[in-house]
């Protein structure tokens, strides 16, 4: 692979493509922002002629387009599988907003035909690239805190005040637990390694829009008595937290998903020296998360590891909507 910028299409206009990875691309020394398809183009325009982006009609001509290297599919969540599919299909590397797809069997064919043709998954979960987590990681690695027993992770915010908001949207495959339990849910994975089991679950859900708007979790890392309990949802007091116990302290952050790109990250450290605040330096963990995907392009093994990633996200998922039909 040469030293060219890599041309990257975008399908549609979500707020976190427009506010955080469009700006992300276009100020990235890896990737080109080629172009983006929307099928409300009216509703978009000012956006795109303000900031100098190209736009098409639709979402065919980006997957269609030879000189696009990269897809990223920031859609809804029913089609994620459907769009990603197809760029896959058109031998181009692909991002996708999590969830990757919302059936494990989906996964499981977007992960073979990305293997089979040598190109790069990857479901975004940005938190995964700041300092912050990396901090946590290595503070665990280096037992801090001694040995890990137990991890506390929470994702919820009141109720989104618009009825019309997808999250609500069934068909658009909406709810709490794509849109926020699989935040936890995620980070457990990175303490508690792949080998993991759902042993309760519970979703909570709202009649009158018939998607979930709340639930939790217990995750046991099998053989061993270490364990992760999750909570997310809806109508709740705004938490965004991760805390992870030891046999000699506890860790913590209160913003761990979407630390705020240009802000001072904070992380707790409890003993019983007392409280003592680590400050993670400003950045930008969606510039980050793009530093990772070219590493992942060039290298075979990161590329697995994704694959990996991909399907045990997948597999838990599975696992507690089994639990809860």
């Amino acid at each position: 692979m040469n030293n060219r910028k890599l041309n990257v299409g975008v399908l549609g206009c979500a707020d976190i493509a427009k506010r955080h990875v469009i700006p992300a691309i276009i100020k990235s020394p890896y990737f080109n922002l080629h172009s983006v398809g929307s099928e409300n183009l009216k509703k978009h325009l000012s956006f795109f002629d303000t900031n100098n982006i190209k736009y098409v009609e639709g979402y065919a001509q980006i997957i269609n387009n030879s000189l696009i290297d990269v897809v990223y599919i920031p859609l809804p969540n029913n089609l994620h599988y459907k769009w990603a599919k197809k760029a896959l299909l058109k031998n181009k590397h692909v991002i996708v907003e999590k969830p990757l797809a919302t059936k494990l069997n989906d996964v499981i064919t977007l992960n073979d035909i990305a293997e089979k043709n040598n190109l790069a998954l990857l479901e975004n979960f940005q938190f995964r690239f700041h300092s912050q987590t990396q901090f946590l990681i290595s503070s665990i690695q280096n037992k801090i805190i001694g040995k890990l027993k137990f991890i506390r992770s929470d994702f919820c915010f009141p109720f989104p005040k618009n009825n019309s908001n997808i999250r609500y949207n069934k068909a658009l495959d909406g709810g709490a637990f794509f849109d926020t339990g699989v935040y936890p849910l995620k980070i457990s994975q990175l303490f508690l390694g792949s080998n993991i089991s759902i042993s309760y679950s519970k979703l909570f859900y709202d009649k009158k829009h018939e998607v979930d708007i709340a639930g939790m979790a217990t995750l046991e890392k099998k053989s061993s008595n270490i364990f992760s309990q999750i909570s997310f949802g809806f109508g709740r007091f705004y938490q965004n937290s991760i805390e992870l116990y030891g046999s000699k302290g506890k860790i913590f952050s209160k913003r761990i998903f979407t630390s705020p790109p240009g802000k001072e990250a904070k992380i707790f450290l409890e003993t019983d020296d007392g409280l003592e605040t680590k400050i993670i330096e400003q950045q930008n963990h969606f510039i980050n998360m793009l530093h990772y995907f070219n590493l992942i392009l060039k290298d075979k093994v990161l590329r697995k590891k994704e694959y990996k990633n991909n399907f045990n996200q997948s597999r838990l998922i599975n696992d507690i909507k089994n639990q809860n039909k």
